[in-house]
């Protein structure tokens, strides 16, 4: 029994078994991967180092790595988000080099990002939220839909608008370069269509936008009855089109050419200032305790999410401030990513990913937890992960008797083993029990004492 849960893959289709020593080598690069937390009298691992333990796993470990990342993160914190399941298979599968430079970076640095750069992010995003706002408010008042427009002309009115309200109506007009376009006194940009407003801040408001008549097609400019028949453009990820229009919109398709033009450029002026490895793979920080995942660029949705990409990006601090940075996230990681060509798009990685990779990972990581299970529970780390005794789940929903299981958290990296104060409690079906066996929410507890405590 010990030796199958060593294995553990074993039993799960599509596997081959792994040795020992392959699980060793494997559990030490995913601790490695998701953790930068380390001790005082040991050094941060380089990107050589990370690269070796990559170079020393055998192909079915290969296999495995990232259903084991999750399983790690799952059970420390979590469950990932499908986009940061398929962004960290593909960054550990396909870019092993990219990840052990950028996971290396992480554990010199000490940190992932700083807290000045999300705070510099949430409030340029706050500010199209809130302009979002004020905006909706205005248009149900006037009894006006919203009109999306280009977010980046949008953003530059305004604040052309804003520097001096008299005297630079004429130019906050040219920049929105919208026919017929006028400016209330009760503020914003009003045409016959409606109130004119951003693209990204319409796509912030969507989950408002729960009133007959709220917003119109960007293109051919109806009145839509729910903000469901509207679709975000794939190829710029900066209008809301109908179904009509978005099988064939000719008139956005200059504007969806500009847009992705002047994204493009920014990408090619940021990325001489980049890392080669921070252009493929971003550490995410998962939460305040050290606990970390490398994904792939493309799936990092916003610039909120703590990651080494936007840490990097806020060192220069010019382009950060750029709504074609933060208002085109997307877009712009896409042509990070990748310069060549013109098949950048919006949401493009998820149909890839997720047809290979998700799917797989989910299903197959039922038959790993019981690899990691087993093989930490005879090694010298077993205790690391919180739980109950690992390597024997009887008592979880398979076996009706009583079972003892340990409730002592604990953390490998601050306490040792040996003064762990462990505290078993009767638990039956995964619920507390009393000392007769009764279904009782006061549970008998027993604490081991210092002589039998090795026991």
């Amino acid at each position: 029994m010990a030796a199958q849960r060593g294995q553990g893959s074993s039993m799960t289709p599509g596997f081959q078994p792994l040795s020992d020593e392959q699980m060793r080598r494997t559990w030490a690069l995913v601790d490695l991967l998701t953790s930068h937390k380390r001790r005082a009298n040991h050094p941060p691992p380089t990107a050589e180092l990370i690269r070796r333990k990559f170079d020393a796993l055998a192909l079915p470990a290969l296999n495995r790595l990232s259903i084991l990342v999750d399983c790690t993160i799952t059970e420390l914190h979590g469950q990932l988000s499908p986009s940061q399941v398929c962004g960290m298979a593909r960054a550990v599968r396909s870019f092993p080099e990219d990840t052990a430079a950028e996971v290396a970076y992480a554990h010199a640095c000490g940190k992932v990002v700083s807290d000045a750069t999300i705070e510099a992010a949430r409030v340029q995003t706050s500010h199209a939220l809130r302009m979002g706002f004020e905006h909706l408010a205005l248009a149900r008042q006037s009894g006006v839909p919203l009109c999306p427009i280009a977010s980046d002309r949008h953003f530059h009115a305004m604040a052309t608008l804003i520097n001096d309200r008299k005297n630079n109506k004429g130019a906050a007009l040219d920049i929105l370069g919208v026919d017929g376009a006028d400016i209330p006194e009760d503020g914003g940009f009003v045409s016959s269509n409606g109130l004119l407003l951003g693209a990204a801040c319409c796509i912030a408001l969507m989950g408002r936008l729960d009133r007959h008549g709220d917003i119109c097609c960007g293109s051919c400019y109806r009145r839509v009855v729910k903000v469901d028949e509207l679709s975000i453009c794939r190829r710029c990820g900066d209008q809301l089109l109908c179904r009509e229009c978005l099988a064939g919109s000719a008139p956005h398709a200059t504007e969806c050419k500009r847009v992705r033009a002047e994204v493009r450029s920014t990408a090619e002026s940021l990325v001489p200032r980049l890392r080669e490895s921070a252009r493929q793979v971003a550490v995410v920080r998962i939460n305040g305790s050290g606990l970390i995942v490398p994904v792939h660029i493309t799936t990092l949705s916003s610039p909120l999410i703590p990651s080494s990409l936007a840490e990097a990006l806020s060192l220069s601090r010019a382009e950060m401030n750029l709504p074609t940075v933060v208002v085109y996230w997307r877009l712009f990681v896409a042509f990070l990513s990748n310069l060549e060509g013109d098949a950048q798009g919006v949401g493009k990685w998820l149909q890839v990913e997720r047809a290979g990779v998700g799917v797989g990972l989910r299903a197959a990581a039922r038959g790993i937890r019981n690899a990691k299970s087993g093989t930490r529970a005879r090694g010298a780390r077993a205790g690391r992960v919180r739980g109950a005794a690992r390597c024997a789940p009887r008592g979880q929903g398979w076996c009706s008797r009583t079972v003892a299981m340990a409730q002592a958290p604990e953390d490998h990296a601050t306490t040792p083993r040996w003064r762990v104060l462990p505290k078993l409690v009767l638990s039956r079906r995964g619920r507390l029990v009393s000392r007769f066996g009764q279904d009782n929410g006061k549970s008998t507890t027993w604490t081991p004492s210092k002589p039998r405590r090795a026991a």
